[in-house]
């Protein structure tokens, strides 16, 4: 067999004009070289490279039929890529053995040969060959030195055999081939990995968008039967006191019932749970152990089941179902293990959330006194909005002294969890000095050095401290960064500002607190809030203290809980019902 272009022997030029043919000839092979050699570096995509490359080999040697076919690198079976005058049916579900048929002898050898009778060649062992084909060429396609696929030319005409110059022409221009074949390949593997960080990446902005455990699943779930293209999928999650796997989320299936879930998913969640490992079932119908009566109600044909791993422990699995018998590529079954240990940091994290947000909503219970004290000469009105379950506003009552009472109004910066915990701390160091009858500064002064020994940085105490003298009608107060309450004055119906200097609690060591005192009337009405009253609004303009002192005036004279209700409906009626932070107001009035 000969390697290059030309044989040199017998078929040499024996006169003048079989020089010229020859040398013809030669220019046109060369011209034709050349032509695949631009065509097949013209493109990286292996589609398309294929598909030009079997055109121009044929073209090269004047064949009508023709294929191209890859050595698949997960069956290690010879499967066709592009062709050209060939049925459909065998270009889709032709996979042939190594070793088995032309083209699997050239793979396994790796030589070059040419075919007259296939049938009656014992180098072949043909399950099936085409009687109209009167010659036919098969080159192995070779890339650094391995054999990566074969290149298939026919011919039907009877006045058409190719000879060893065809065969040595069909071998340089598989050498070139194969070559960007390889590159192509290269390529698209590059162009896989990156597509599966982009959808990694995706998932990951996707799931971690939120702490709400059902929330993470649903989508994480959606996420699964995205990437993969399945039909269900099953989330189960380890119970950390129990041990065993519960219900997380499923989908796709035509009950809701979550015991239907369960039974579908549990014979690959158990081989899961056992093996800590991934687990690809291509095809239910041979796995009888993987089997269940849901699965086959359902019509799922194959299934994949995946760890979730947090730190290397398993806390769950997600198995998804396909109603197709499915090969499940390399690259699908690549991206299966970090995925599964995206999904469980993410689980894991909201898992971790859910447990202290409950711890928080039931500090969050005990913050809002479950009663209002009943004094003498004063009514109190109160509200709480809450804009999020676990929030950092409160208010606060205590009696001091005989005929005095204390009244706290504060709002805690941070997180839902965080601003529960801190504000839950600073209102019992808070009880504690103002009932050792430290004035309204100090009780600010020794509050703010305890919290800024405890608390982290970010974590800062709005507060305002009053001591109301029953007796007297004297308001002694300091304000650490609180919204200044707002007096309406009855004897001369107007209303006036509350200052008193003073920065959050929490920011720094020392800081000192400015003590006030004012002398109240019968009728007069005291408005304490945090900020998510004045800085609530809709399009750019926020209800402010104008908005509060407007309702205010306008229900004065009424009781303190009307006056408090009055203000808050005023205050959803310019949101329009929206409103954006918690809330929480106290309202006293002397009679």
């Amino acid at each position: 067999m000969t390697k290059g272009i030309i044989k040199p022997g017998d078929d040499q030029p024996k006169d003048r004009q079989e020089l010229v043919n020859l040398a013809h000839r030669k220019i046109q092979e060369l011209s034709l070289i050349n032509q695949v050699s631009d065509a097949v570096s013209s493109t990286l995509d292996l589609e398309k490279l294929l598909d030009i490359s079997l055109e121009q080999s044929m073209l090269a040697v004047g064949a009508d039929t023709g294929s191209l076919m890859l050595i698949n690198e997960e069956t290690s079976r010879l499967e066709i890529a592009a062709a050209r005058g060939l049925a459909r049916r065998w270009v889709e579900h032709t996979s042939q053995q190594i070793g088995t048929s032309v083209a699997g002898w050239v793979a396994e050898h790796g030589e070059s040969v040419l075919v007259t009778n296939a049938h009656e060649d014992s180098r072949f062992n043909m399950p099936f060959y085409r009687d109209d084909i009167t010659s036919a060429a098969s080159v192995p396609l070779k890339a650094k030195g391995r054999v990566i696929g074969v290149l298939n030319i026919n011919t039907t005409h009877h006045d058409r055999m190719f000879d060893e110059r065809d065969l040595g022409l069909l071998g340089t221009v598989a050498n070139e081939l194969a070559v960007a074949i390889d590159n192509a390949r290269l390529y698209a593997r590059v162009n896989r990995r990156t597509e599966q960080l982009d959808s990694l990446l995706q998932i990951a902005r996707t799931i971690t968008s939120t702490l709400n455990l059902d929330e993470v699943l649903r989508r994480l779930s959606e996420e699964i039967v995205k990437l993969f293209d399945l039909d269900a999928c099953v989330l189960l999650l380890l119970d950390d006191l129990s041990g065993r796997l519960r219900f997380g989320h499923g989908q796709g299936l035509k009950t809701r019932r979550r015991y239907a879930y369960y039974d579908l998913a549990a014979p690959l969640v158990a081989s899961v749970n056992k093996t800590g490992r991934k687990l690809v079932i291509r095809d239910l119908s041979a796995s009888k152990s993987m089997r269940t009566e849901v699965s086959e109600r359902e019509g799922f044909k194959s299934a994949i089941a995946m760890p979730l791993k947090n730190d290397g422990k398993l806390i769950g699995v997600a198995v998804g179902f396909a109603k197709d018998v499915r090969l499940f590529p390399k690259s699908q079954r690549d991206i299966i293990r970090p995925l599964g240990e995206l999904a469980g940091v993410a689980v894991r994290n909201a898992r971790v959330y859910r447990q202290k947000y409950r711890m928080a909503e039931l500090l969050q219970q005990r913050l809002i006194p479950s009663s209002i004290p009943m004094l003498p000469g004063l009514e109190i009105g109160h509200k709480f909005l809450p804009a999020r379950e676990v929030g950092g506003d409160y208010y606060d009552f205590l009696t001091v002294a005989p005929n005095k009472l204390g009244i706290v109004l504060a709002d805690v910066s941070g997180s839902d969890v965080e601003a529960a915990e801190y504000t839950s701390m600073g209102k019992h160091v808070l009880r504690a000095y103002a009932r050792g009858c430290f004035s309204p500064a100090e009780v600010l002064m020794k509050t703010n050095d305890l919290i800024c020994e405890d608390t982290r940085a970010e974590v800062f105490i709005s507060l305002f401290y009053g001591v109301l003298d029953l007796e007297k009608r004297i308001l002694r107060y300091a304000n650490a960064g609180c919204e200044r309450p707002i007096l309406y004055s009855a004897a001369s119906c107007s209303t006036s500002i509350l200052e008193a200097d003073g920065i959050l609690l929490g920011i720094r060591v020392g800081s000192t607190y400015e003590e006030r005192e004012i002398t109240l009337s019968p009728g007069d009405v005291l408005t304490l809030f945090t900020d998510g009253l004045t800085e609530s609004g809709v399009d750019k303009r926020r209800f402010g203290s104008a908005g509060v002192i407007k309702a205010l005036t306008a229900s004065a004279t009424l009781p303190a809980q009307q006056i408090a209700d009055s203000i808050f409906n005023a205050l959803f009626e310019f949101v329009h019902g929206q409103v954006t932070d918690d809330v929480a107001m106290v309202v006293t009035k002397l009679t």
